[in-house]
């Protein structure tokens, strides 16, 4: 009824953010895996 349309909405919404979120710290985790490696030199194998 109303009260299950009422949660759905809330739990739509929150499920949104959350995908936000998780997109957010992907991003934050690839800039500061690039710049770890662009301050850390390449070892040489040769």
């Amino acid at each position: 009824g109303r009260l299950g349309d009422r949660i759905n909405a809330v739990l739509a919404a929150a499920g949104y953010n959350f995908g936000l979120l998780l997109r957010w710290l992907a991003e934050l985790l690839r800039v500061i895996i690039r710049a770890f490696f662009e301050t850390v030199p390449a070892r040489n194998t040769a």
